[in-house]
């Protein structure tokens, strides 16, 4: 073992780049002030890999660009002060005929220091697709759905009954119903039939949603059995070359309100479906995820959990790349203490306003200030119930991001949901601060103990929409059987009061749920030059039910 500093900018393969020939296994590497480094070789061959590495304030470990697979072996945390790069930009990615590989072999970490000094930027190659929705063998195509207080979907030859549990997936127009899980009501023709929530006996009432337009598929409530390989998906990803690359991982994640998230080779693509290397260990729901994890650009480990991140701290960083425990990928429920920040991360801590985006699977943000997230985040893992998002401050989740399939959607968190929070226990539990833009539905409780701000929001599918939860609404659809379930539970604060302007986006309509009953508009018996009264339904011998109102 020996220690190999840089004397100047070069080859990392270039023996006048260091003082003492080119580092060999198990050597101390220092890259020193104002010398950049190009990664050029392959360490996968090393028994161990490189005692440590640490790069200097000033000091740039950069990827080559020359077509090769390029590959860092560790057996000791990276310290980095400086700079590790690999692409250039968001406009100018990693080449998609390089690949960069960082190997942790052990408990091990990239360390940007607590100050934050060090800097990441990985803009790895995106493939045109990222992730794809299961549909099942034996998809029917919609023809129509009404607007009116009985749904009716128009189904050619859709062959259901009364009760069955069925997914209306990738619905055009009607976003309300759009991936929702229901049940057939009545079958009214073999052509038609009616639909209630999933939930309970309570018929969809779809005369408030946005006008159907066209597409969208009946697909079964079981897309895929347990031990299945061929995997039936709604895209067609066969020339998609991210897809067909040897070795290509997809995490097939499900959306049955509780967090499942396997890791599965991919051994062949085709239109409209995938193989697997092995059969699943579960069977998926349909709409489940099929989320390519695989990048160019990898972080990975031997380690199958990092209590502080495989890679730690680090302000204003770009982590766009594929970020994986335990080899190749793992069920999220096998991590901990893990934050999303890029194509697929399941283990970063501490990130303060980073770039989040591509397609992510199967992990957690947490953690952090300031961060933004644009991709799709499924699974959760062990760390707080499995919360896709936790203990973030300032969080933006931007309107195409998608957290699915967690036990948490969004745990003790504060910022604004503007994407989808789907196929959750808890859609968002326990945020002291939220702004919900977006669509929360299929969750057995959408918003559960929560202060929060809902803005042309829609809930809906959901066992409960919001429970236990403060507030105000502004034209936000509350379209679940249930509304609120917990406004008059003992833990409620005497004060605590949700209350709903132009309610389930009707103008003038007003509902208030407190502690001693709900008061909503009326338009009957109203005062003498008025169009509307307020009734409260008293519901405590306790405490009062009221609504408030600013009087100038």
């Amino acid at each position: 073992m020996a220690t190999r500093t840089s004397v100047g900018s070069g080859l990392w393969s270039a023996a006048g780049t260091w003082d003492t020939g080119v580092p060999a296994n198990t050597d101390t590497v220092v890259i020193a002030t104002g010398h950049t480094v190009t990664f050029d070789v392959d360490q996968s061959a090393f028994a161990a890999g490189i005692g440590t590495l640490t790069i200097q304030s000033g000091g740039t470990l950069i990827a080559s660009t020359s077509a090769g697979n390029y590959y860092l072996k560790m057996a000791g945390h990276i310290q980095n002060s400086g700079t590790i790069q690999a692409g250039t930009s968001a406009a100018v990615r990693y080449p998609s005929n390089c690949t960069f590989t960082i190997y942790f072999n052990g408990n091990y970490q990239l360390n940007n220091q607590a100050s934050h000094a060090g800097k990441v930027y990985f803009y790895c190659y995106q493939p045109v697709v990222t992730y794809a929705k299961l549909i099942s063998a034996s998809p029917k195509a919609i023809t129509g759905i009404s607007k009116a207080a009985t749904c009716t979907v128009t189904c050619v030859g859709h062959g259901y009954s009364a009760g069955n549990i069925i997914y209306l997936v990738n619905v055009g127009g009607m976003v309300e119903l759009n991936d929702c899980r229901v049940r057939v009501k009545t079958v009214l023709t073999p052509d038609t039939f009616t639909i209630r929530w999933y939930d309970a006996d309570v018929t969809v009432d779809s005369s408030g949603f946005t006008t159907y337009t066209s597409g969208g598929y009946v697909c079964p409530q079981e897309a895929e059995a347990s031990s299945q390989t061929q995997i039936e998906i709604d895209t067609n990803v066969s020339a998609d070359a991210e897809w067909t690359r040897a070795g290509a991982v997809v995490n097939i994640d499900n959306v049955n309100r509780n967090r499942q998230s396997e890791a599965y080779t991919v051994s062949g693509v085709a239109a409209g479906y995938l193989t697997l290397s092995s059969g699943l260990k579960n069977a998926k729901n349909s709409s489940s995820y099929a989320v390519l994890v695989t990048r160019n650009i990898t972080v990975t480990s031997s380690s199958t959990a990092i209590s502080n991140g495989v890679i730690r701290y680090g302000t204003g960083c770009v982590i766009d790349c594929s970020v994986r425990l335990g080899g190749t990928g793992l069920a999220a429920y096998q991590v901990e203490y893990s934050t999303l920040n890029g194509a697929y991360v399941n283990n970063i801590s501490n990130c303060i306003a980073c770039s989040i985006g591509g397609s992510v699977s199967a992990a957690q943000i947490t953690g952090g200030a300031g961060n933004t997230f644009s991709g799709i985040s499924t699974g959760g893992s062990t760390s707080t119930a499995g919360a896709g998002v936790a203990s973030e401050t300032a969080f933006t989740m931007t309107s195409g991001a998608v957290i699915a399939g967690s036990y948490v959607g969004v745990l003790r968190t504060s910022g604004v949901l503007a994407g989808t929070i789907r196929g959750c226990l808890y859609g968002a539990y326990s945020n002291n601060d939220i702004t919900v833009t977006g669509r929360v539905f299929d969750n057995a409780f959408g918003v559960f103990t929560c202060f929060a701000v809902f803005k042309s929001s829609k809930l809906f599918g959901n066992g409960v929409d919001v429970s236990r939860t403060t507030g105000f609404a502004f034209n936000a659809l509350f379209a679940s059987p249930t509304e609120n379930g917990g406004y008059s539970i003992s833990n409620m604060a005497t004060p605590a009061i949700l209350e709903s302007f132009d309610h389930d986006a009707t103008a003038g309509a007003f509902r208030a749920w407190t502690r001693g009953g709900i008061t909503s508009s009326t338009a009957t018996s109203p005062p003498t030059g008025r169009t509307r009264s307020y009734q409260t339904v008293c519901e405590s011998a306790t405490y009062p039910g009221w609504y408030q109102r600013e009087i100038v």
